[in-house]
């Protein structure tokens, strides 16, 4: 390695430079920073100041057609003829997005404004050389006013097929948008359901396009339940074994949304203390990443945990607790989203990092759905906002550049021994392991390799506990929840 001994500036002035040859520099990949695009804001009507904008900003990837409304978009009508994309969900003018004159035009039974394409979104992703992240519809099929399975399945076919005629160099795509989510309008999946549907969808779309690979819905731990899980199953199936040991081999990353800003304030961050009232994993961006590192240790086959790596298709400094004002994207939250996206793009296996989004539209009165909100990269003439300013400082320092490395988490093997501490199951504040055990929940699936001390599973030759991993005692509720 060259040394530098002295360095100037005007006058010389010798200063001793150290190297910590331990720490190493993270070559980063070209997909590196990115974002999510909105096919409903970012409509037809704005595509050509989007095109130049945000290409001037250098990320790497696009997502599309967007978050939650993934699982309502059909890429083109069932007959497959036509271009204009179609709601998924049946019209139905009690539920969002159907009830929303901003975004649906139930008259007509069809888009308020001509939203974005795939074949302008593709158009868009090549003119500004990035790579395409695509979200495949699936679970609606679980929701009584949504298309059938075999609707959906036939569209994402018909959708490789196009991909294939056009030429088109996609290989991304994640398969449904957060389907382990019971809330919201777009419906779940099971993780039986989930790891079937794998099974039988990906073989189907890789003899269409070998080349493909596919991101599974990655949930905040390895000892997570999915919301549709039924709740008189016991043990509950924890959605990464289940998923892990039977589609493990469909899977080439874990898709993970993190918004670690939970019901924290600006000063909390800043000054790197730990929530007083919500949590924030104490500061460890890269918890959710971890915890999927550990479930591919302990669910995947060798094979399977070699090869998958990790997309973060989802993120932002969005409070959902409103604690730190979801009004404004302003320097504050700016600063904490670089410091956010670059320390989840500094892990070894990290290649995608998005933010959400590039404009949310103005459809409620909700803080987050106001022009300029923390969620907003742009106003709507398409000038960045401040957090639209960090994202542009990624990409064009961050994009194949070079970051300090955070060590990839190293997990002892499983063993017969157990960790002595006592860790809570979701690391969630609210239960005690000492209620837990009183509760009668040691045998839960949710609780294995948690609060072993209070459930008696401590021996002599206990190891000690995963790294990173914290639990913070606060008083609970008196009477356990009906379902974990």
């Amino acid at each position: 390695m060259p040394m530098v001994s002295s360095v100037s500036f005007g006058a010389v002035v010798e200063a001793d430079i150290s190297f910590d040859c331990k720490q190493t520099l993270r070559q980063l990949p070209s997909s590196g920073p990115g974002v999510n695009l909105n096919y409903w804001a970012d409509n037809l009507n704005n595509v050509p100041t989007l095109q130049t904008n945000i290409g001037a900003w250098q990320l790497g990837s696009y997502r599309y057609p967007g978050g939650e409304k993934s699982d309502g978009y059909m890429w083109n009508s069932p007959n497959f003829t036509a271009v204009p994309p179609k709601p998924v969900l049946l019209s139905q003018p009690y539920e969002w997005p159907a009830n929303d004159p901003v975004i649906y035009n139930a008259t007509a039974d069809d888009y308020a404004n001509p939203p974005m394409d795939f074949d302008t979104f593709m158009s868009i992703a090549n003119a500004n050389g990035v790579t395409p992240y695509l979200v495949l519809a699936y679970k609606n099929c679980n929701k009584w006013n949504g298309r059938s399975y075999q609707e959906l399945k036939e569209a994402a076919l018909a959708w490789m097929r196009h991909i294939v005629q056009k030429g088109y160099k996609v290989r991304n795509f994640e398969f449904s948008n957060e389907a382990y989510n019971g809330a919201g309008w777009a419906g779940g999946a099971t993780a039986q359901q989930y790891a079937s549907a794998l099974n039988d969808w990906i073989p189907a779309l890789r003899q269409i396009k070998p080349d493909i690979l596919i991101s599974m819905d990655g949930v905040k731990d390895h000892g997570t339940v999915g919301d549709f899980e039924p709740w008189y199953i016991s043990p509950q199936p924890l959605w990464y074994q289940t998923i892990l040991q039977q589609a493990g081999s469909q899977i080439d990353y874990i898709a993970l949304h993190i918004y670690p800003f939970y019901n924290v304030t600006y000063e909390e961050y800043a000054n790197a203390q730990e929530a007083t009232s919500g949590y924030s994993d104490g500061w460890n961006f890269q918890f959710q990443v971890q915890e999927a590192e550990l479930a591919l240790q302990l669910y995947a086959s060798d094979a399977d945990r070699a090869r998958i790596r990790f997309a973060v298709s989802e993120t932002a400094t969005l409070d959902y607790a409103y604690t730190w004002s979801n009004r404004h994207a302003d320097l504050g939250h700016a600063v904490a989203l670089f410091d956010l996206m670059a320390t989840l793009l500094s892990h070894p296996k990290v290649d995608f990092v998005h933010h959400w989004t590039t404009r949310w539209i103005a459809s409620s009165t909700d803080d987050v759905a106001q022009e300029g909100s923390i969620v907003d990269s742009f106003y709507s003439n398409y000038s960045p906002t401040p957090v639209g300013q960090a994202l542009a400082l990624l990409g064009r320092y961050l994009r194949e550049g070079t970051l300090l490395q955070t060590p990839s988490t190293q997990f002892a093997p499983p063993t017969t021994t157990v960790s002595c501490d006592d860790v809570a199951p979701y690391h969630d504040p609210q239960y005690t392991c000492q209620q837990q055990a009183g509760w009668g929940k040691c045998s839960e699936s949710y609780m294995q390799g948690y609060c072993n001390r209070s459930c008696g599973r401590c021996t002599a030759s206990s190891v000690p506990a995963p790294a990173n991993v914290a639990s913070t005692v606060q008083p609970a509720p008196t009477v356990p929840p009906a379902v974990r």
